[in-house]
């Protein structure tokens, strides 16, 4: 499985540039801990940039993971220098963290000889920005190469097996359908795990408080599209008659189930969230949505597509609209950013096993 490399940039470090501000503004916290003023952490730091590889250092996980707590390690796989932690520079959203981060971080080496520093249970939350790079001298008063901790990637149509489910453990009749619907639909078989991990958590009988229900939480709207197209499969119209509650009592025990409405069976949850994720790739492929799509090239059609089946795409439609290339980050489409962080989270992290990210 072949991912993009992450970005690598030298930069060479002066003294004038650390530091430059003597009070901490990055605010009282970040993902790293407490920032304590006076330390240095908070200060922006400036860098002038030269190229330099930087080869001998990696980052794990190889992206971030924004659906659960994970350790993050740095591994230095130097033979003759040691990684010193004065040769280290971490930085969170532009301002530096390292003493925050060094004072968390357990140093120990792997069975290679390499150095690890690791810091456990790094929580990323998937509703905000986070702009993490890691520098590291090899020698002193050379160069420092950077390397950027990037946001988790997931594609529509790329075969992204999908080896781990973790930390779910659905029954193996779930995968196989997930699988078997993916190739069927010509979807990627991680995304659809990770939208329904996202949904449901791997629960068939979940029911929000909008009365969606099912492994892939199929509300009104959507079902009519579905219908569409399975029209044999059976509704219970009690769902949407009866109050939130009442329709959780009636799925609780049983008396609404999976002979009276389809989103109850399994497979056809799966079946349906992958139909509708396919109407929706439809609709952003009409003539008008392609032009409009188009004149931003950075717009992700994934992002699209999942922000769609989260708040609607007529909704992400006026956004981009207004918005251009920004349209993620109205304030109306909240839930929606954080909704696209987190199936992207699972997907790409879904599709290789832990130690493929070593």
């Amino acid at each position: 499985m072949q991912y993009k490399e992450v970005i690598v940039t030298g930069v060479k470090m002066t003294a004038p540039f650390i530091g430059l501000l003597f009070c901490a503004c990055a605010g009282p916290t970040s993902p790293f801990g407490g920032v304590e003023v006076w330390s240095g952490d908070g200060d922006p730091i400036f860098f002038k940039s030269a190229e330099m590889p930087a080869s001998e250092f990696s980052i794990s996980p190889k992206r971030q993971v924004l659906h659960k707590e994970s350790d993050f390690v740095l591994k230095f796989n130097l033979k003759k220098q040691k990684a010193l932690s004065s040769d280290i520079k971490v930085t969170y959203n532009n301002k530096d963290v390292t003493n925050t981060f060094l004072k968390s971080t357990s140093i120990k080496k792997s069975a290679d000889s390499a150095i690890q520093y690791i810091f456990n249970r790094l929580y990323l939350k998937p509703d905000k920005h986070h702009n993490i790079n890691v520098f590291w001298r090899a020698e002193k008063d050379g160069l420092y190469s950077r390397v950027a901790y990037l946001p988790p990637v997931c594609f529509l149509k790329d075969d992204f097996a999908l080896v781990t489910t973790k930390p779910f453990k659905p029954a193996k009749a779930i995968i196989n359908s997930i699988n078997t619907t993916a190739k069927e639909q010509q979807l990627n078989p991680s995304l659809l795990a990770g939208l329904i991990a996202q949904e449901s958590g791997f629960k068939s009988n979940r029911v929000s408080y909008a009365k969606a229900v099912g492994l892939t939480q199929i509300t009104g709207p959507a079902e009519e599209e579905i219908k569409k197209m399975r029209p044999d499969w059976r509704s219970d119209p009690l769902i949407d008659e009866l109050d939130f509650l009442t329709v959780s009592q009636l799925i609780s025990n049983r008396t609404i189930n999976q002979t009276v409405d389809w989103r109850l069976n399994p497979p056809q949850a799966i079946e349906g969230g992958a139909l509708y994720l396919n109407y929706l790739i439809d609709y952003w492929s009409s003539e008008e949505n392609k032009k409009l799509l188009g004149q931003h090239p950075n717009i992700s059609l994934t992002s699209v597509v999942l922000a769609s089946y989260n708040s609607g795409a007529l909704r992400v439609k006026n956004k981009i609209k207004a918005n251009g290339e920004d349209w993620l980050e109205d304030n109306d489409l909240k839930e929606a950013f954080k909704y696209v962080n987190s199936v992207s989270s699972y997907c790409y992290h879904f599709s290789a096993p832990d130690e493929e990210k070593q």
